[in-house]
């Protein structure tokens, strides 16, 4: 395809028109799974472009339903505690073993009862620090749900760094846990512990025990300078031990992140190029990736967080209540900001000024979006990520949008490679594994072709393969980020 400047690419309705070459543009409908060209004078014409539009081409779904699909049970996520058995060099939280914080048995359970009066819950995201140095906590929300049998069992998902004794291990796979390991690779020396000795060769073996389990595994990889060289080989160890789901991103500067990144953050275009190199590789392997710059690449809408939009509570150690992970305690740098509630004599209090203020969130609220191309599929980037870069939710974080505009830009390409031959993308990694995670990610019905009809275009349609992503049931922003 000839190099076209993204700056060529025009918003139209609610997706991009992106320049394929000098005569022709390229629009991807997510929702009809479908891929439609259009010369130079098509894109400019009003009565085709209103013919898309009235076949609901453009249209982003209303998920303001309360009771539509995957969010009439509740999700939540307990933050066990902020200690950690590692010292990541570039950890959001900046957690590390002399961190104190925990959350207590009572406490947790306490949580679990009093959502259960009103609400089953669909999934416990255990997340911390390290989530099982606070192990009792774990077992105890589990015996809990077991043992109350008028409770309906949740999924159970813990994101980890695989550095925990077998006994624990073998336990959470008993109880079918799903897994989020961190890994960051062959010769890793930006997790290490508390002697300054990198992970990998225990973390190694934690992932090679529950992909044995069959249990839903995603490995998350860090990129940065340091390990962007080893990336594709340590990509092959987990492909060549079973590992279907790896979710490769570069390192934010948040936390310890924002004085890493200064040193060793990774050129935009290197990370690009050596992602879609693995993206290749993975498909030849029948392996998913996924990648939180493309997480809205089968869903574009007008927000980015489902946490804040749909008001999932994460659970903070000292009592305090955030809709995002990063949001650990009332003492941490944008507490007072992104703190909507607490738990308190076991019942759930919540600003409900603020907490309507931060779901709200839109990129609406952006105007320097207005006419960007990618506005839906980028929809702002995350509210607290921009807020820590710009010290304001209100503006944009430059650096993620250019990265993100690149990597969507790159994989409608790529998609419409393969659909062209009638194959699957291994991009579709978030719709797989998030079938884990929620039932009915995909509609049980495949429309056909002649379903929906585009008589002014019947020769410039390109359809994917497989099934339609439900429009009513959203990824998490913390299955995106953690």
């Amino acid at each position: 395809m000839a190099d076209i400047n993204i700056e060529d690419d025009l918003l139209i309705g609610t997706l991009p028109a992106i320049k394929k070459d000098k005569d022709e543009y390229l629009i991807f409908s997510p929702y009809h799974r479908i891929f439609i060209k259009l010369n130079v004078q098509q894109v400019r014409d009003k009565a085709v472009i209103k013919s898309l539009d009235k076949a609901g081409l453009f249209e982003i779904p209303d998920c303001s339903n309360e009771e539509s699909l995957g969010r009439n049970k509740t999700r939540i996520v307990l933050t066990t505690t902020k200690k950690c058995n590692l010292y990541c060099k570039y950890c959001f939280a900046r957690s590390g073993p002399n961190e104190k914080q925990e959350m207590s048995s009572g406490t947790a359970t306490s949580i679990i009862k009093n959502i259960s009066k009103s609400s089953d819950i669909e999934r416990i995201h255990f997340t911390g620090g390290e989530p099982t140095l606070n192990f009792k906590v774990i077992k105890d929300v589990v015996s809990l749900l077991e043992t109350k049998r008028n409770l309906a069992m949740p999924v159970f998902y813990i994101t980890t760094n695989g550095i925990m004794p077998k006994s624990k291990l073998n336990w959470l796979i008993g109880k079918k846990f799903a897994f989020s390991v961190s890994w960051d690779g062959i010769n890793d020396d930006q997790r290490t512990d508390t002697n300054g000795e990198n992970s990998e060769k225990i973390t190694k073996e934690t992932i090679i025990k529950i992909s044995k389990s069959g249990l839903p595994l995603r490995v998350r990889m860090a990129v940065s300078k340091k390990n962007l060289k080893l990336l594709f080989e340590s990509v092959e160890w987990l492909v060549g031990n079973d590992i279907k789901f790896i979710h490769i991103d570069p390192i934010v500067p948040d936390g310890r992140g924002e004085e890493f990144v200064k040193k060793f953050g990774v050129d935009n275009e290197e990370f690009i190029d050596e992602f879609f190199r693995i993206v290749d590789f993975a498909e030849k392997n029948d392996v998913w990736i996924l990648n939180s710059s493309l997480s809205n690449l089968f869903n574009p809408r007008g927000y980015y967080c489902t946490s804040f939009k749909d008001r999932i509570n994460h659970f903070n150690p000292d009592g305090s209540i955030s809709y995002c992970y990063r949001i650990q305690s009332t003492s941490d740098t944008f507490g007072d900001d992104f703190i909507i509630g607490d738990f308190g004599n076991k019942n759930i209090n919540i600003c409900e000024e603020k907490a309507k203020k931060l779901s709200a969130i839109d990129v609406g609220d952006y105007p320097e979006l207005e006419e960007d191309p990618y506005k839906y599929f980028f929809s702002s980037g995350c509210p607290v990520r921009n807020y820590s870069i710009n010290k304001n939710w209100g503006n944009i974080n430059e650096n993620s949008l250019k990265l993100s505009k690149s990597m969507y830009r790159k994989a409608i390409f790529h998609l419409y490679d393969r659909a062209s031959s009638n194959q699957r993308s291994a991009l579709e990694g978030y719709l797989h594994f998030y079938k884990h995670l929620i039932p009915k990610v995909y509609l049980e019905k495949t429309p056909s072709k002649n379903e929906t009809n585009y008589p002014l275009l019947s020769n410039e349609i390109t359809h994917m393969p497989g099934h339609f992503i439900n429009q009513d049931v959203e990824i998490d922003a913390c299955d995106i980020c953690i």
